[in-house]
């Protein structure tokens, strides 16, 4: 696991919900040590999809990036946004109902589209990304690294965030 990434996080959940300033500051000193030469790259497979091959190459010549919702994720990976946690430990030690706790968690998952870029160029990428060498990988000079978040892959499966959650509902 990245302790970059991850210790990104600690900080982040700490910081109030609201202070813009601080969460602004915190991503650009973290994109600051990411970036190299303030640039990422967005790898792109062209395969036997002939309608969707061409919506990426109207992007690109359009200068357009593409953003996917969750459960289009969810088949490159099945646990995508899965959110492991004990309604109703959570419920018990803060003062929200599960069915809101469910509630919030759904929305969550429904509020964020993503657009996945990687911070550096790499054979795993372009083998698993763009068809084998076969696609293509556009890219991007960052103007502003607030408008970007980190990714943290861990095992969801085995990862529990009932104390996260815990924590963001008793110090919103």
């Amino acid at each position: 696991m990245d302790k970059d990434t991850l210790d990104f996080f600690d900080k982040f959940i700490q910081i109030r919900f609201g202070d813009n300033l601080s969460q602004e500051r915190l991503k650009k000193e973290y994109f600051a040590k990411k970036l190299q030469s303030n640039t990422l790259y967005k790898y792109i497979s062209f395969d036997g999809n002939d309608t969707l091959n061409e919506q990426k190459i109207f992007a690109i010549k359009n200068n357009l990036l593409w953003f996917a919702a969750h459960h289009i994720l969810r088949d490159n990976d099945p646990s995508e946004f899965q959110i492991n946690a004990d309604v109703t430990e959570i419920a018990r030690r803060t003062n929200w109902t599960e069915h809101k706790i469910i509630d919030f968690l759904r929305t969550i998952r429904e509020l964020y589209d993503l657009c996945c870029l990687s911070n550096r160029l790499h054979d795993y990428m372009w083998i698993n990304y763009a068809n084998n060498y076969s696609g293509c990988c556009c890219v991007f000079e960052i103007e502003n690294a607030e408008m970007l978040m980190p990714v943290l892959y861990c095992d969801k499966e085995k990862t529990d965030f009932t104390k996260e959650i815990i924590d963001f509902f008793n110090n919103p």
